[in-house]
């Protein structure tokens, strides 16, 4: 293997992390490709500022965007050409993510014939496959995929034969697997859960895909390295869950993501009794028909010690919201997001008081009715102290919560707010303009909040570090936030 082809790899091997990514654009540097290389870094040094921003100075963060743009603009065709000559696109429509493409869309047959010629454009991407069907026995038996570390297929492919691909030996070091919209029933799970397949995969992905679970424990058990396991299941018996849990290695396992599955009651109670996941950090149930009830149950999960985020969206009403206050495990919380939880005044309050130690870095209560009264217990907890993304949009405040929240002496380290669709009008705009501890925000959204335009110019000029701002429509970031304050320094309309 050449040493180009070993730092890819190492690349591909450690998809999250930034600097096998940085030593391959050094290399790029030695060897004639200084403008990869600067395309790189850029995207690299802005990924940690793509929402908050809150890390390069302004005029930075716009100056990167530029350049990201020249380098792409003169650069796109060559750099996605071995995707171009297969026929592959990438998926999305910024084409890369921290300096390489994101995710590759190519027909099984080309990649079975050409596979060598695309896989150096692979490291730290997705790859997934389309028509697979008439190609999938061959499939089981391609190198390429020795150099796959993320597969996602979204297409059908008969059970027999997925398995085969499955077991092939170029896949020994798939990291994570992707199984979209695949009609398979029970039945058919089971053939694949007889496999020995994938002994390094840490993260299973399963959406739209009509099982009930009583067969995802055989399937969960293969793989002890397991990390990350995503379900989004219609029909899913939230009974089966205890036993999927069950099957969980303890000693690797940290992410848990059950969106658009139909728990209740009965799987939250499944989820409070699996005291053996003492090390889940995420915890992502978002419409699982939850109520009150499942979040009594929920709090009982006292074995929940290390979960850093929880993201919620259910209608939980303000008995709900008070329940969730009431949990130990909010405490080391860094991440918690409730949006459309219907959580209103009441439940807002008992979170306000309940986020002990103030460690809480992001804050989501979108469409949760909290009114003002909400936003002026937020503004008046201390433990508060530590956010950086607070969303509050419609949420019924008006001018006076907007005067809470900018005299809040807890929200000097706020860097992103949302307060989209509330009532502020001029008089809230004014007093975030006048705010003493907001005067570091970097993103400010206020669209559809009754402010005028020379309200929205007074905050665009009293926010100096702001990178991206948008009060009435029109979203300024970057560049052209930048043109924007130099029209208002000239004296003209400005935002």
């Amino acid at each position: 293997m050449s040493e180009h082809d070993a730092l890819l790899a190492t690349i591909a091997m450690n998809p999250d992390e930034d600097a096998s990514r940085l030593v391959y654009a050094d290399w790029l540097d030695e060897h004639g490709d200084p403008e990869r290389a600067e395309f790189i870094r850029a995207q690299i040094a802005e990924h940690p500022n793509a929402h908050t921003k809150d890390d390069l100075p302004p005029a930075q963060v716009a100056a990167l965007a530029v350049r990201k743009r020249e380098l792409l603009e003169r650069n796109r065709a060559r750099w996605l050409e071995p995707l171009t000559a297969l026929g592959a696109i990438t998926g999305f429509h910024n084409d890369f993510w921290r300096g390489f493409v994101w995710r590759i869309v190519v027909d099984a047959g080309a990649f079975l014939e050409r596979g060598a010629d695309l896989w150096k454009s692979l490291a730290g991407s997705v790859l997934q496959l389309q028509n697979i069907k008439p190609v999938a026995k061959q499939l089981s038996r391609c190198p390429h995929f020795a150099h796959i570390h993320e597969l996602s297929l979204i297409d059908h492919i008969a059970p027999d034969d997925l398995r085969a691909l499955l077991e092939s030996p170029h896949l020994a070091r798939l990291r994570r697997l992707s199984l979209g919209n695949i009609r398979y029933k029970d039945q058919h799970l089971q053939q694949l859960a007889t496999s020995a397949a994938l002994p390094a995969l840490e993260r299973l992905t399963l959406e739209c895909v009509p099982i009930t679970g009583a067969t995802l424990p055989a399937l969960l058990v293969r793989f002890p390295q397991l990390r990350d396991l995503r379900l989004s299941l219609e029909r899913f018996d939230a009974g089966a869950l205890s036993d999927s849990l069950g099957a969980l290695n303890p000693a690797h396992f940290r992410v848990l993501d059950i969106d658009w599955t139909p728990l209740g009651t009965v799987g939250v109670r499944a989820l409070a009794s699996a005291t053996h996941l003492t090390g889940i950090e995420e915890l992502w149930l978002r419409n699982c028909r939850f109520d009150a009830g499942s979040i009594a149950a929920l709090v009982r999960a006292a074995h929940l010690l290390r979960l850093n985020k929880l993201y919620l969206r259910d209608t939980l009403g303000a008995d709900g919201g008070t329940a969730l206050a009431e949990w130990s495990a909010l405490r080391a919380l860094r991440v918690l997001n409730l949006d459309e939880c219907a959580i209103g005044p009441g439940g807002a309050e008992a979170l306000a008081r309940s986020l002990h130690g103030g460690r809480l870095e992001r804050l989501g209560l979108g469409e949760n009715g909290i009114g003002d009264a909400g936003a002026d217990a937020l503004a008046a907890s201390a433990n508060c102290s530590e956010l950086r993304e607070l969303d509050l949009s419609q949420n019924a405040i008006t001018a006076r919560g907007a005067r809470a929240l900018a005299r809040s002496p807890h929200l000097g380290r706020l860097r992103q707010l949302d307060l989209k669709g509330n009532a502020i009008g001029n008089k809230g705009a004014a007093a975030l303009a006048a705010s003493p501890v907001l005067r570091d925000l970097r993103w400010l959204t206020a669209y559809d909040c009754g402010i005028g335009a020379k309200a929205g110019r007074q905050l665009l000029a009293a926010l100096p570090n702001l990178t991206g701002f948008c009060a009435d429509g029109d979203f300024l970031v970057d560049d052209k936030l930048l043109a924007a304050r130099a029209e208002l320094q000239a004296g003209g309309s400005g935002a």
